[in-house]
């Protein structure tokens, strides 16, 4: 009887997993040589300058790609960032159900808190290419549905930096399907299993080629795509990182990521944004968050002061939390530093606003211009 008891709770595990339908996969790629074009950029300088690089023309935080990304790679992006900041920070606010596991992002362990990531233009076309052709055909795996290796695909659309010293690049990629939400899909990378709790998800160190990608510290670029199948009906995911900080402008920008994340009743809302710079000459940091509640983008916003929350104050996450919010509100963040006694202020986006979306409407802008 036993014997026919073990069969049968190996079943139960089988029809749970057809259920739920969730895969995923990680790909890491050795470094790449790249071609440099015919006019390099100037190699950048090993000291920062104080403020945004003039050559960045002031565009980061907008689409890279059309409209996108889409609130929802936003706010994977977010959490990634968060995530690489400050692994236990990340775990005790988000990692929903695998909070006290001491043997995923353990304290004092092999992942510990580094840079986040720069969104990026190539990378997101490389992940959108795949999670579309990953939908629409479908199939679920690292190769193009038509069998293109990964290599080959990245390379069509990695467009290079211009930087001689940059010439190699390492890659990673991590797809998964079956999650509907951001945070739901970073957990289970994360955890490597669903659901996440019950000792269920896998060591550091151990099989974990997923979170080892996100907490890859030779990575400082992401790029991040989910569609909707209208075959199969579940959201297929995929995210591609890269070596190379690109375009090279941006690489002294403090701010890498903001959007905003719904509490899983979707009773309040919170609005985060990463905040990370390596200046030892910061003496002081202040972050708000401007928000315009239903109302035209021409009037004034009403601003609220950010929290750090996670992390430290120069490599740190804000927040604002609130219950007061509608899908037609817009925002944007803002810091201001002191740096050497200068004030300098960043905004993100750097031009016009994000909307606050959720999944209802998730096929909208995520971005509107002022």
């Amino acid at each position: 009887m036993k014997y026919i008891h073990h069969i049968f709770i190996i079943l139960l595990i089988f029809v749970f997993a057809s259920l739920n339908k969730v895969e995923a996969g990680n790909f890491l790629f050795p470094p790449v040589p790249t071609k440099p074009p015919k006019t390099p950029k100037p190699v950048r300088p090993t000291s920062s300058p104080l403020g945004p690089p003039e050559k960045n023309d002031e565009n980061y935080g907008t689409p890279v790609n059309g409209d996108r990304p889409k609130w929802i790679e936003r706010s994977a992006h977010l959490l990634t960032n968060i995530l690489r900041i400050d692994p236990q920070g990340y775990k005790k606010m988000f990692f929903t159900g695998g909070e006290t596991m001491y043997n995923v992002l353990s304290k004092g362990g092999i992942y510990q808190p580094m840079h986040p990531l720069y969104y990026r233009r190539d990378l997101d076309k490389s992940a959108l290419s795949h999670s579309e052709d990953m939908s629409s055909t479908p199939c679920f795996q690292h190769p193009s549905c038509n069998g293109t290796d990964t290599d080959t695909r990245l390379r069509y659309f990695y467009t290079g930096c211009g930087d001689p010293n940059q010439d190699e690049s390492s890659y990673g990629e991590n797809i998964l399907k079956g999650m509907k939400t951001a945070k739901d899909s970073i957990n289970y990378w994360i955890c490597e299993n669903w659901p996440i709790g019950n000792g269920i998800c896998v060591s550091d160190g151990s099989n974990d080629g997923h979170r080892s990608n996100l907490l890859n510290s030779d990575f400082y670029s992401i790029g991040i795509a989910s569609k909707l199948s209208n075959v199969d009906s579940l959201v297929y995911w995929t995210q591609d990182f890269d070596s190379s900080i690109c375009p090279m402008d941006i690489a002294d920008l403090p701010i890498h990521s903001g959007s905003h994340i719904f509490s899983d009743d979707k009773s309040s809302c919170t609005f985060g944004v990463t905040f990370f710079s390596e200046r030892k000459s910061i003496t002081s940091v202040m972050g708000k968050v401007y928000i315009n509640y239903n109302t035209e983008i021409t009037e004034e916003p009403f601003v609220f002061d950010l929290t750090l929350k996670i992390g430290s104050t120069t490599k740190g996450v804000y927040f604002y939390d609130t219950s007061n919010f509608s899908k037609n509100d817009s925002y944007y963040f803002e810091f201001t530093i002191l740096d050497n006694s200068k004030s300098i202020t960043y905004r993100y986006p750097q031009k016009g606003y994000l909307r606050l979306i959720d999944e209802s409407i998730l096929d909208e802008p995520s971005w509107v211009k002022v």
